[in-house]
C-alpha cells in the first residue's frame, strides 16, 4: 500500500510544476506582448517616405533590425542609403559594381547570405547594393543616377540590373513618371518616380501570403494559448514537428505549389486578358504589355547613361516559384530578355539553367526558397552569385 502515497506525491509535485509553470508562461508571454505591442512598426528608422509615396532605405543605418515574416536580420546602410555589409558602411574606395533591383537583390535575410554578400565576399568586389524591396526599372533608373551622383563610381563599372518577374506588375500598376515635374525631386535634384494609385506593397504581401499559406482564425482554447501562452506554444510546435513531420511537409508542399497561381509571378502562364482584367492584384492600368514595354523602356535609358561612362551593363533574369514550377506556356520569360538584351548590346545572365540543372539532380525547387515565402534563401542565392560572376566580361 505503500505504492499509492508514492502516486500521490508524484501527482502533487506534478500539480504544483505545472501550476507554476502556467504562471510563469502567463507572465513571460504578457511582458514579450507589451514589449512588442511598443514596437509599432519594427522596421521604422530604415526606410523614409516622402508626400509622393516614394520610399528610400535611410542613410547610414549600422545597428537597425528588419523584420521580415518571422525573420528578423541586421541591416546596415552607407552614406548613400545603399544596403551594405557592416566592414562597408563607409565608402573607402572607387566602386566598380552596381547592383540594380528589389527585395531579391536587396536581400530577404543576412547580408552574407544574399547574392550581392555572397558575390562581394568571393570577388572581394566593391560595388553598390541599390537594391530596394518592390522597386522596379523606373527606380532602378533614380538608383543608378543617385549611384552615379556619389562621383564614387569608376569610370569602368559594371551595372548589374536584376529584373524580377514581379517587376512587370510593378511597372503597370505602381511607379510612374508624372508628365511634368511636381516637386519630384530629392535634395540633389534627381527627378524620382510617384505611386499611382494601384496595389500597394502590402496587398501584394497580402496575396503572396495568403496563397502560399493556410491562413485561418483561431478560436478557443487554442487561441488563448497561442496568445496568451507563448511558452507553451513553442513547446506544442516543438512536439508537432516532431510527431506530425510527414503532415507539416505535406502542407509545405501544397503551399509551395499554390505559388503558380499568383497573379504577381503569373505572366509566363496564365493568360494576360485575365491578368489585365483581374479587379484584385491585377495588372491594371497599362496590362501585361504596357508593364514590358515601360521596363524596357527604363532599360535602354539606364544603357544610355552607362555607355557615356564607358560601363557595360548587364541583365539578369532568375525565376520565382512559379517559373519553375509551371511551363512557360504564354510567355517565354528568359527569350523575350535575352532577344533584347542581344538586340541592345545588353550582356545577358540567365540564371534559370543553374536552378534547373539542380533541379534534375534531385533537388526539391523550394529548396532554394525561404520557407513559406517566394525569395531565395542562402542555398538559391549561391546559385545566382554563381551565374552572374561566371558571365562577367
Amino acid at each position: 500500500m505503500k505504492l499509492l502515497p508514492l502516486i500521490k506525491n508524484i501527482l502533487l509535485q506534478c500539480c504544483i510544476f505545472f501550476f507554476i509553470f502556467c504562471i510563469a508562461d502567463l507572465v513571460y508571454s504578457y511582458i514579450k506582448k507589451e514589449t512588442a505591442q511598443q514596437v509599432v512598426d519594427p522596421n521604422k528608422g530604415l526606410h523614409k517616405q516622402n508626400q509622393f509615396g516614394f520610399y528610400w532605405l535611410d542613410s547610414s543605418i549600422n545597428k537597425g533590425n528588419y523584420t521580415f515574416g518571422s525573420i528578423n536580420f541586421p541591416i546596415y546602410t552607407n552614406e548613400y542609403g545603399f544596403r551594405c555589409s557592416k566592414m562597408q558602411s563607409l565608402t573607402k574606395d572607387s566602386i566598380e559594381y552596381v547592383f540594380l533591383g528589389d527585395s531579391f537583390t536587396y536581400g530577404e535575410g543576412e547580408w552574407e547570405e544574399s547574392f550581392v554578400g555572397i558575390f562581394e565576399k568571393k570577388l572581394k568586389a566593391q560595388l553598390f547594393n541599390c537594391g530596394v524591396p518592390s522597386y522596379s526599372p523606373s527606380v532602378y533608373l533614380y538608383q543608378y543616377k543617385k549611384a552615379l551622383f556619389t562621383g564614387r563610381l569608376k569610370q569602368r563599372h559594371n551595372v548589374i540590373i536584376c529584373l524580377d518577374i514581379s517587376d512587370v506588375q510593378d511597372e503597370s500598376t505602381r511607379w510612374v513618371y508624372p508628365d511634368s515635374i511636381i516637386g519630384n525631386s530629392d535634395a540633389n535634384g534627381i527627378v524620382f518616380p510617384i505611386l499611382r494609385t494601384g496595389p500597394t506593397y502590402k496587398a501584394q504581401d497580402k496575396q503572396v501570403n495568403q496563397q502560399t499559406n493556410k491562413i485561418g482564425k483561431e478560436k478557443g482554447i487554442k487561441a488563448f494559448v497561442s496568445s496568451n501562452m507563448l511558452l507553451t506554444s513553442y513547446i506544442y510546435v516543438a512536439f508537432k514537428k516532431v510527431l506530425y513531420k510527414k503532415q507539416l511537409i505535406a502542407e509545405e508542399d501544397e503551399a509551395f505549389a499554390a505559388n503558380r497561381y499568383l497573379n504577381r509571378s503569373g505572366l509566363t502562364h496564365i493568360p494576360w486578358n485575365e491578368l489585365d482584367s483581374a479587379d484584385t492584384m491585377g495588372y491594371k492600368p497599362l496590362g501585361v504589355l504596357g508593364g514590358l514595354k515601360k521596363i524596357e523602356s527604363s532599360l535602354m535609358e539606364i544603357q544610355k547613361l552607362a555607355k557615356r561612362n564607358n560601363s557595360k551593363i548587364y541583365l539578369v533574369v532568375y525565376p520565382w516559384p512559379a517559373q519553375l514550377l509551371s511551363e512557360q506556356r504564354v510567355f517565354n520569360w528568359e527569350k523575350h530578355w535575352s532577344s533584347f538584351a542581344s538586340d541592345n548590346g545588353i550582356h545577358f545572365i540567365n540564371c534559370f539553367d543553374e536552378f534547373r540543372a539542380q533541379i534534375k539532380r534531385g533537388t526539391n525547387p523550394k529548396d532554394f526558397y525561404i520557407r513559406q515565402d517566394i525569395h531565395f534563401n542562402k542555398y538559391g542565392n549561391e546559385y545566382v552569385a554563381n551565374a552572374i560572376m561566371k558571365s562577367l566580361k
